[in-house]
């Protein structure tokens, strides 16, 4: 019996205490909001601004948007000020050090988006609460998904560098009405959750003053692109089809599969690049990407090695019966240009028989179409020596302008790694 009475005593006091907890919660909010005047900026004196205390906190980058030049992120602003209509004391209310009340029912800076994507509009929606202490100081913390124009510079994609800015001024008010002060050098990123494909680098806020006599709460954030889903999908595949295409020329000639190999190749990377033209960026202000000059680079040199490819078979099954120029003859045979010269640097009494004789121009130039090899039988130059020496110098040729090629573009994007 006395542990049921003394339930009913119990919930007896904390229901009086609720009940008068709650009237003083009306009574409270019924005194700051009857005689009210929103419209009119708080401030003891007219004279002085009303200042403002504003800081943000960045919740994650949604989007990037190169070709819109769209950045939206999800971020709160935090906005301080007094107002001095707004104070109680605790004493009379049930000892209340705060209570929340509708936007729409107090003052508000009136702070708007200076450089939207879409639509202008002011901070924070009709159901947005602001709390309100006891002497008079108001916080504000409107949240939502902020969008603003940034030009994209993707140079250097994929390891493109962007810079972009937020402005937020007070709406028709001057620096003398309203006075925003920055409570932080740069934008709280404590609750930041890391986005996949941009990695935050920097960030600051600050309070910029514009020529109109106002004041613009400035977010600027700086982040980049994070590389490895592009260079391994990108230009892992395209530097190896480049590798690939140079091994036409150690393909025999006989096989009959060298146009057919280069022109696979060819058509293989022409295809891939319709397909990652959709990944890189669709921009030409301020440049292009750099990325674009190295696949326009490999889909032409794939091109010239299928040339060099037709006309080294056309070298290799050229009829034996045609002599070769002596120029292709010296290009190709640096052993016969040799001894060419030293023919040519033979004695002047040389030039005669034993019968003192005279040899002619024309049995001159007949024994220099010949080169002796060292068992003095005469070796003449045929078209498939000089086919295979074209196919080692265009695969030596193609294989180092491939390989400079790629170290030419990790060295000029290495800063940016």
């Amino acid at each position: 019996m006395d542990f049921r009475v003394a339930l009913v005593l119990l919930h007896t006091l904390y229901g009086i205490t609720f009940g008068q907890r709650t009237d003083d919660l009306h009574r409270l909010y019924t005194k700051l909001t009857t005689h009210y005047n929103k419209d009119i900026r708080p401030s003891v004196d007219h004279w002085e601004p009303t200042i403002v205390n504003a800081s943000f906190m960045l919740l994650s980058i949604k989007e990037y948007e190169e070709k819109s030049e769209m950045l939206a992120v999800v971020g709160i602003f935090t906005f301080i000020w007094q107002d001095m209509n707004l104070m109680w004391d605790r004493n009379a209310y049930g000892g209340i050090t705060s209570i929340l009340i509708p936007q729409n029912k107090v003052w508000l800076p009136e702070v708007i988006n200076g450089k939207p994507y879409e639509e202008i509009e002011p901070l924070g929606f009709d159901r947005l609460n602001v709390r309100v202490y006891e002497y008079g100081t108001v916080l504000w913390m409107p949240g939502d998904v902020y969008q603003t124009t940034c030009s994209a510079d993707v140079t250097y994609f994929p390891f493109d560098l962007h810079q972009c800015e937020y402005i937020f001024p007070p709406w028709m008010y001057r620096t003398d009405e309203v006075y925003f002060l920055s409570t932080h050098d740069e934008i709280d990123v404590t609750s930041y959750t890391p986005n996949g494909l941009w990695e935050l680098k920097s960030t600051e806020a600050f309070v910029d003053e514009d020529s109109f006599d106002s004041q613009l709460f400035t977010l600027r954030i700086q982040f980049k692109r994070r590389p490895i889903f592009h260079i391994i999908n990108i230009l892992v595949p395209i530097s190896v089809m480049g590798i690939l295409n140079v091994l036409v020329f150690l393909l025999p000639a006989e096989s009959g599969e060298r146009v057919g190999f280069s022109i696979t190749v060819l058509l293989a990377m022409s295809v891939f690049l319709t397909i990652i033209s959709d990944i890189l960026p669709n921009t030409s202000q301020p440049s292009i990407p750099r990325m674009s000059y190295l696949l326009l680079a490999d889909l032409v040199i794939s091109s010239l090695i299928t040339v060099c490819t037709i006309l080294v078979l056309r070298l290799h099954h050229k009829s034996e019966d045609d002599d070769v120029p002596r120029w292709l003859w010296c290009l190709s045979c640096t052993k016969c240009c040799s001894r060419r010269e030293r023919k040519k640097r033979r004695p002047v009494d040389e030039s005669h028989n034993n019968s003192g004789t005279y040899l002619g121009e024309d049995t001159r130039n007949k024994q220099d179409s010949q080169n002796s090899s060292s068992d003095g039988q005469p070796h003449i130059v045929k078209w498939k020596e000089i086919a295979d020496f074209f196919d080692i110098f265009f695969f030596i040729l193609f294989l180092l302008v491939n390989i400079a090629k790629i170290l030419v573009y990790f060295l000029m994007f290495i800063s940016y790694l």
